[in-house]
C-alpha cells in the first residue's frame, strides 16, 4: 500500500508513504502525521495498491509535458518514460544519465 497527498495548491516533492508489511502500520501512521503537520496545503490522502519492490522491474513510469510559448507561436512536446521505479515521482528528481530515463523532445512551429 502507498500513501500519497494531493495539495491546493499543487505541490511537487511532498514524500510518499509505502507500507510493506502489515507490522509498518503504526510507523506509517506516524510518517503520515509528520508529513500532513509540515504540508499545510494537503488537502487529501490517497491509498492505493503500490507496485511491489520485486516488481518494479516490469513498470515504466511516464509523463507527457506539453508547453505553449504565445510570444513565438511555437509549441513543444515531451515525453518522459523511467522504467524500474515504484512511482511516477521520480521523474522529478531523476538523473539525466541514468540508463533507465528516457527523454524525447519535439519542437512544433
Amino acid at each position: 500500500m502507498i500513501a500519497r497527498f494531493a495539495c491546493i495548491p499543487n505541490r511537487l516533492g511532498i514524500p510518499s508513504v509505502y507500507i510493506n508489511i502489515p507490522e509498518e502500520k503504526v510507523v506509517a501512521l506516524f510518517e503520515i502525521s509528520k508529513i500532513i503537520n509540515l504540508y499545510p496545503e494537503i488537502k487529501n490522502i490517497i491509498l492505493q495498491e503500490a507496485t511491489k519492490e520485486t516488481s518494479k522491474f516490469d513498470k515504466i513510469s511516464g509523463r507527457l509535458l506539453l508547453e505553449n510559448n504565445n510570444l513565438h507561436s511555437s509549441r513543444e512536446e515531451v515525453l518522459e518514460i523511467y522504467k524500474g521505479a515504484r512511482e511516477t515521482g521520480i521523474l522529478n528528481k531523476v538523473n539525466v544519465v541514468d540508463n533507465n530515463f528516457l527523454i524525447f523532445e519535439k519542437k512544433i512551429r
